[in-house]
């Protein structure tokens, strides 16, 4: 027996109402359920995660939401040598589309240690969790900052340095924030900067961020240069990927020096604009105190000779150009992976005494500069005027090792003296001139001195002058009542050149005359002199004469003597000492007058 039995339209309706429900309800419960887990859930997925990348971390997950999360007590890293602890840190999550970001970050009391190695920045077991480069340009994120109390110990080869930052807003636009860095000492490339300290606003607008604020430090030395009290005001705006850059710089110090050569106070302004490979700058500088202390010895060594009255009225120029001078200059500094250094091109230095000097590039490379690839770039004219100095222009390139190019000069009048050079030429590290001059000598003065010379110059920076011997000619010379026309003497150099500058300074080198023979006269009275030889020697000032012969007067009895060795001293008065080989023979000189002798006097 079988029935057909039918329910309701409504009873269906019923059922399936109540399966629904059911349904919902386990939902419910299961998100329940999970929502009350969730801590314990995220806990094991962020410790899985971190213990995947080998990361040791240990913090406190106080909050747990679908938008924000809150750690507290964080420590990353060694616990007894943490890479990073933190005592508050919350993200914010939100949705690109349907990819979740994070949008938020707040950080408290972080402290994080940091290495550079190899001109890269190492934050040990935070490395492992930083992603790999995906080679697309460097963008800032969409992310809301706020950072208190955030820093770090970045360990350098030059040194330690602490930074700290605080600051509030969108990284791509509207952050604002201090950023402070101080070292005890850094060192880098040779130099080493004595308690050098940044305090700078960083602000972006737009992904556009911009430093500016104070740097100083105590003192910054490379090798024997050192700068005293620097202080300086950046203000630079960067490009959205970080490689671009412009702004500028002021600048002020109290001692600038290096050796014998100084400033007391340097002021200056400098504006720059780049990139990672090539920046461009630009600055005005100013310096007060100027110190030459080697620029006087050197001009002392001139004392007596026809050049004193040259070197005195250079002294004074040199002296008075070195109350106040300022530089204007353009500079370009260059730095890839395959070459690095700078260029100068122009430069104008002017005094308030008048003087300028000038640097004009040849070329659109040209200009002063160095790189370790290429050593010194030369290629420009350089000229000198006003305020004392001689007028003069230079065109100059650097040629392998040397230098080659012209220096021309007009006369230089100083005194009772003019010196007029002929056009000195450079070729490698040689270079050859004229010197005529007219000037006092002793008690006296000399006309129409002409003497060529051939230099070279060592890659030491020693200086070498005419190694060869050469022709000194006058056309006439007047010292102690006695005058001697015209004349040209066979010059040949002792212990290796007429004159000989060493890297460390010191002079040496002298000259010898072999066969000389001068004539003039002693009042109205003729004169001859002769001598085998003559010498004289700069690293011990003073001559020697061998076989000395003089002749003075006419017809059957004239006066002579003759002295086979004759040695003295030069001064500013004339000679001041002179010692005899032998007495005078024949006629002798009055001992009681011995002036119409040369103002020699017996030893």
């Amino acid at each position: 027996m079988s029935a057909d039995v039918e329910y309701p339209a409504a009873s269906l309706r019923n059922r399936k109402s109540l399966t629904a429900l059911i349904l919902a309800g386990l939902v419910l419960i299961g998100l329940l359920l999970l929502w009350f887990a969730r801590k314990p859930l995220a806990l094991n997925y962020v410790h899985r995660a971190l213990a995947e990348r080998g990361v040791p971390a240990q913090f406190d997950l106080t909050r747990f939401g679908f938008r924000r999360q809150r750690l507290e007590h964080i420590v990353i890293g060694d616990p007894k040598s943490p890479d990073l602890t933190a005592d508050v840190a919350e993200v914010g999550f939100g949705l690109a589309g349907f990819t979740p970001s994070i949008t938020y970050i707040r950080a408290q009391g972080v402290r994080v240690r940091g290495r550079l190695i190899r001109g890269r920045l190492s934050l040990g077991a935070l490395d492992r969790l930083v992603p790999k480069s995906t080679g697309k340009a460097f963008a800032l994120p969409e992310v809301d900052v706020d950072l208190s109390d955030v820093q770090m110990r970045l360990e350098t080869p030059g040194g330690v340095i602490g930074i700290a930052v605080d600051g509030q807003g969108k990284l791509s636009d509207g952050f604002s924030g201090r950023l402070a860095a101080v070292a005890h000492s850094l060192k880098l490339g040779g130099c080493i900067a004595d308690r050098p300290v940044a305090l700078v606003n960083v602000v972006i607008t737009a992904r556009h961020p911009a430093i500016d604020g104070p740097l100083r430090a105590d003192r910054i030395a490379c090798g024997d240069a050192e700068v005293r009290h620097v202080l300086s005001s950046i203000d630079v705006a960067l490009s959205p990927s970080l490689d671009h850059w412009n702004g500028g710089a002021l600048l002020a110090t109290s001692t600038v020096s290096k050796g014998d050569y100084g400033v007391a106070a340097l002021r200056g302004r400098i504006g720059f604009e780049g990139d990672r490979t090539d920046t461009r700058a630009h600055f005005r500088l100013s310096a007060a105190g100027l110190r030459l202390a080697d620029i006087p010895r050197r001009f002392e060594a001139l004392s007596g000779t026809p050049l004193a009255p040259i070197a005195g009225a250079l002294r004074q120029a040199i002296d008075a150009a070195a109350l106040s001078i300022n530089a204007d200059s353009s500079v370009e500094i260059f730095a890839d992976r395959s070459r690095y250094g700078f260029r100068l091109a122009p430069l104008t230095v002017q005094s308030a005494s008048g003087a300028r000097f000038d640097i004009r590039p040849i070329g659109s490379d040209g200009g002063l500069g160095w790189s370790p690839a290429n050593g010194m770039l030369l290629a420009a004219t350089i000229t000198t005027s006003g305020g004392g100095f001689p007028e003069t222009a230079a065109r100059l390139r650097r040629s392998g090792a040397g230098i080659s190019g012209q220096i021309q000069s007009m006369p230089y009048s100083a005194g009772d003296a003019t010196l007029t050079l002929d056009p000195v030429r450079f070729g490698g590290s040689a270079f050859t001139a004229r010197i005529r001059l007219d000037g006092p000598l002793a008690d006296g003065r000399i006309e129409g001195l002409d003497l060529p010379i051939d230099g070279r110059l060592g890659r030491d920076g020693s200086l070498i002058i005419n190694s060869a011997c050469t022709t000194l000619g006058f056309s006439s010379l007047e010292i102690a009542g006695t005058r001697i026309g015209t004349a040209h003497l066979p010059l040949c150099p002792i212990d290796g050149a007429l004159l000989i500058r060493r890297a460390d300074g010191r002079l040496g080198g002298g000259a010898t005359i072999a066969g000389a023979e001068l004539r003039g006269q002693i009042g109205n009275a003729p004169l001859v002199l002769t001598a085998q030889r003559v010498s004289a020697s700069i690293a011990r000032p003073g001559f020697s004469s061998d076989g000395l012969s003089v002749r003075m007067g006419e017809g059957r009895d004239p006066t002579r003597l003759d002295i086979a060795m004759l040695t003295g001293t030069l001064a500013a008065s004339g000679l001041v000492r002179a010692a005899f080989g032998r007495r005078w023979q024949d006629r002798q000189c009055p001992v009681a007058d011995l002036r119409w002798c040369g103002g020699l006097e017996p030893a």
